[in-house]
Order: structure tokens, then C-alpha cells, then sequence
């Protein structure tokens, strides 16, 4: 097991842009997004302290067609990336986490009706999230006799789902969603 205290520094910035041709009815998405965390740390459990910094860059890309006024067809992938710094210290290792990583796809329709004064969108995503931490077992702690989740970094998250949202306008200063 382990008794951590944390002390973490981050900050992310990104960029994105769009690109339109044929007047705006067929437009290229692209973007990038980096992450960085610095992290202090200290195991209380055998008192050594480990500092460490990382980040990395994650990347999104997609397209829209307008086959018609007031209808949008879509395509987005993204990367996902959340930084994880410290040390895995359990069992006497020294050894430094790895990052969440990930992808997300999505596919989807939008409509504007009513001169755009209700719009619906309806899309399917698929998402993974990969190095998630789970604990694998649970076992006696020879040092206070007690138990410990024995947590690794093999766990791998997949969501997939539809969803869908509405919102009407029916006055300039008024939106339901």
C-alpha cells in the first residue's frame, strides 16, 4: 500500500481551427492540446520524496458536411491525456506511473429547424481510456497487519454511447436546452 501527500502544479493550453470550403458546406477541424503537471511528493510510508514533471501533447481532428441549409453531418476524433506524475512505491518499487491515454470517435446529425430557432443533434461515441488504476488484489500489510488494495496501472475503460440534445429558442432572450 502507500500513504502519499501531493503537492501538483498544472496547466494546459490549446489551439483549434476551422476550415471551410465550398461556402462553408464542407469545413476541416483541427486542433492540439498539451498538458502539463509537475508533482512533489511524499511517501509517508517509508518518508523518500520524488519530484517529477510531464506532459505531453494530444491531438483532434473532424469534419462537417452541410448537405443542406439547416443540416450537418459530422465525424470527430480526439486524444485523450491526463498526466500522471509520482512513483509507484508499492512492494519497494521506484518506478513512475504512466499517463492516461485515450481516444474518443464520434459520429452525429444536427438539425436547425424553424430558422434555427430549435436544433437537435444526435451523435454516437465510442471512447477508450487506457493505464487507468484498479486495484488487483487485496492483501495483509506485513508492516501494520492490516489490508492493502494492491492498485496497477492495467485497467482500460470503454464507453460507448448515443446522445442527444435539444434547444429551443422561441424568444431572443430565452433558450431551453
Amino acid at each position: 500500500g502507500y500513504d502519499n501527500q501531493n503537492d501538483s502544479k498544472s496547466f494546459a493550453w490549446g489551439i483549434q481551427d476551422n476550415i471551410g470550403i465550398m461556402d462553408d458546406r464542407l469545413i476541416l477541424v483541427l486542433g492540439a492540446r498539451y498538458d502539463r503537471v509537475k508533482l512533489n511528493s511524499l511517501n509517508n510510508t517509508n518518508n523518500s520524496p520524488s519530484n517529477s514533471t510531464n506532459g505531453e501533447w494530444s491531438r483532434r481532428a473532424g469534419l462537417v458536411g452541410k448537405p443542406m441549409d439547416g443540416v450537418s453531418i459530422f465525424y470527430n476524433y480526439s486524444e485523450t491525456f491526463t498526466a500522471i506524475s509520482g512513483l509507484n512505491t508499492q512492494d519497494g518499487k521506484s518506478e513512475p506511473w504512466k499517463n492516461q491515454i485515450g481516444t474518443n470517435n464520434e459520429i452525429g446529425l444536427k438539425l436547425e429547424l424553424f430558422e434555427s430557432k430549435f436544433i437537435t443533434t444526435v451523435s454516437y461515441f465510442n471512447q477508450e481510456l487506457n493505464n487507468a488504476r484498479i486495484t488487483t488484489e487485496v492483501r495483509a500489510d506485513t508492516v501494520t497487519g492490516g489490508l492493502i488494495g494492491v492498485i496497477e496501472q492495467r485497467g482500460s475503460a470503454v464507453t460507448k454511447g448515443w446522445e442527444i440534445d435539444f434547444v429551443a429558442t422561441p424568444t431572443k432572450n430565452i433558450s431551453l436546452m
